[in-house]
């Protein structure tokens, strides 16, 4: 893999790697997914994207979120976890709403440049 990518230009070379680290980490919200058709209609928030896959729903956020994540139409979950992140994630429903508390990161624990993905287990 590495002898692929010192064959495409320096420009070319960075934006691969920067795929290859979000692919390594978040490859599971995308293969296998589906866009989720319930997704909240909070037209307000850009940069976020919702997919799932069995029992799990996964949040897509291309610019990491200033403020917690409010998700309408979650009524249950098992867990919230940021995929390629060892940091913790705190979690809750309130007012039938799924509130992603978001974990404070640095380069030192940042699993991703480009886009942060939240896993939200067992979501019903």
């Amino acid at each position: 893999m590495e002898r692929m990518i010192k064959e495409y230009p320096l420009n070319s070379r960075s934006l691969m790697v920067k795929r290859m680290e979000f692919s390594k980490s978040s490859s599971e919200a995308i293969y296998g997914s589906k866009q989720w058709r319930n997704k909240p209609a909070d037209t307000t928030r850009k940069n976020v994207y919702y997919t799932v896959k069995g029992n799990d729903l996964f949040v897509i956020c291309t610019k990491w979120p200033e403020k917690n994540l409010i998700i309408d139409g979650v009524k249950q979950y098992g867990k919230v976890s940021l995929l390629g992140g060892k940091v913790p994630v705190k979690s809750k429903i309130s007012g039938g709403k799924l509130n992603i508390s978001t974990p404070a990161i640095n380069p030192g624990n940042m699993p991703c440049e480009n886009a942060w993905v939240f896993k939200v287990e067992q979501f019903k």
